[in-house]
């Protein structure tokens, strides 16, 4: 059973369904961020808020990337 589920785990659906899921928890705490100087009443002018969106999702993506790489991949190369 338990090579099965590793083996499920390990599967191509699995892990898009994963990495959706973990951009879209990054993306969620990038533009809590943005939202907090939005609170703090700056960033309202329409170039700034153009460029922290654009920075929102870049940063996004590469921490997505990163955490892919760097969490994931290392757990792939135990043995």
């Amino acid at each position: 059973a338990t090579s099965s589920t590793a083996v499920a785990l390990d599967s191509l659906p699995v892990k898009i369904a994963y990495a959706v899921g973990l951009l879209a928890c990054v993306y969620h705490l990038a533009n809590g961020i943005r939202h907090l100087f939005w609170d703090c009443g700056k960033g309202f002018e329409v170039r700034t808020m153009q460029r922290s969106g654009i920075s929102v999702i870049v940063f996004a993506v590469m921490l997505t990337a990163a955490t892919w790489f760097f969490v994931l991949g290392a757990a792939g190369r135990t043995h």
